[in-house]
């Protein structure tokens, strides 16, 4: 992959949210990721699949 491409997958910052940050989770077997992507960015992972779990993407500007 080009460096440029490489640079446009580095340009993000996740927070996580989970059983280990809020306890409150604990038993709903559910957890939170934001990514948040600078500008001309892109989401860091290709498209992949989840088989036995769900995924939910929304884009704010």
């Amino acid at each position: 992959m080009s460096k440029w491409i490489m640079t446009l997958y580095a340009n993000f910052k996740v927070t996580k949210a989970s059983k280990a940050e809020f306890s409150a989770l604990a038993g709903q077997s559910t957890s939170l990721a934001v990514l948040q992507i600078c500008g001309m960015g892109r989401q860091p992972a290709p498209h992949h699949s989840h088989p036995c779990v769900a995924e939910l993407l929304c884009m704010i500007k």
